[in-house]
């Protein structure tokens, strides 16, 4: 049977409207992150209905076997969002 395991990181960066620095890049860390699927959603904090963009989520990992996810997150509406959060999502054998 699949196990799924969750994750909530809140952020408090500012994230400015759509255009060229609209984004932002981070990474998070778990060994779970190389033994399944990984989804991954932005939601603004003060705003729970407005979902941001996900533009990227890239799975890296060493010979120490930790892995972690390289995850940018857009901003394409019109107002600056304050801070956002983000559910990750692994779902393993």
């Amino acid at each position: 049977m699949a196990t799924v395991t969750l994750f909530r990181n809140d952020f408090a960066w500012t994230i400015p409207p759509r255009g060229p620095d609209g984004h932002v890049y981070f990474w998070l860390e778990s060994p779970l992150f190389g033994r399944g699927a990984v989804t991954v959603t932005a939601v603004a904090t003060y705003a729970p209905e407005r979902y941001l963009e996900v533009t990227q989520v890239a799975t890296r990992g060493d010979y120490a076997g930790r892995f972690y996810l390289d995850i940018v997150v857009t901003n394409n509406g019109p107002i600056t969002v304050g801070g956002f959060y983000v559910h990750t999502s692994v779902i393993s054998p």
